[in-house]
């Protein structure tokens, strides 16, 4: 299922799919159609990149993670990699920081979401925060920076929130993040439920724009 909910593109984009490879093609095919283009500042050039402000996407079946077909991401080794980072505090070389290691330090806010939900399964408090304010001074800020949990009628549900989100690791940050989904709800013998995902801007930089078939 590709599904578009509402068609006002003045306002917020809810795209819904039943698999993170529907909705991989159907944010590329939205992005083509209604994405503005915007220059940002990479350094001291201006890049162009089309982007869609404000998209909420619905996968209803993140735990099939079939590989999408217009995605930089074809390597299952790779993803798998990815994937690393994120479940664990592993850092990669020549990185500050890693998904991973944001939520799991200075404290372990995985584990602390788990014990929020085996406690209350309707609790609205299991909510992991990636980085604080003085994330502002860095150079390059986490992209994600909410994670959120919740339970309803025995299914673990996924929220996501970005600040900024390339197209181009929309599927890899989904597969590895529904991968974290799945084992706490592994955790809390309940099962996976839908993953939710707010990015406020939603963008392809030009130097990607064969995957809507356009150039620059």
């Amino acid at each position: 299922m590709l599904e578009i909910i509402n068609e006002d593109f003045n306002n917020p984009h809810f795209l819904q799919a039943y698999t993170l490879a529907d909705m991989n093609e159907l944010i590329l095919n939205t992005v083509k159609k209604y994405g503005k283009n915007v220059y940002i500042k990479v350094g001291d050039q201006e890049v162009l990149t089309r982007e869609l402000i404000f998209c909420n996407t619905k996968i209803l079946y993140p735990q099939n993670r079939s590989i999408a077909t217009r995605t930089k991401w074809k390597n299952k080794k790779a993803l798998e990699i990815y994937t690393n980072e994120v479940i664990t505090d592993q850092i990669p070389e020549g990185f500050t920081y890693s998904y991973g290691s944001l939520m799991m330090n200075p404290r372990n806010q995985i584990e602390r979401v788990i014990e929020i939900l085996r406690n209350d399964p309707n609790s609205r408090q299991a909510t992991i925060m990636l980085g604080g304010g003085y994330c502002l001074w860095d150079k390059e800020p986490p992209c994600c920076r909410i994670v959120d949990f919740k339970i309803r009628q025995g299914k673990l549900n996924m929220f996501l929130l970005f600040r900024s989100h390339d197209i181009t690791a929309y599927f890899p940050n989904l597969y590895a993040f529904t991968h974290l989904q799945q084992n706490i709800a592994n955790q809390l013998n309940v099962q996976i439920g839908f993953a939710g995902c707010t990015s406020e801007s939603l963008h392809l930089y030009s130097g990607d724009f064969d995957l809507i078939n356009e150039k620059v």
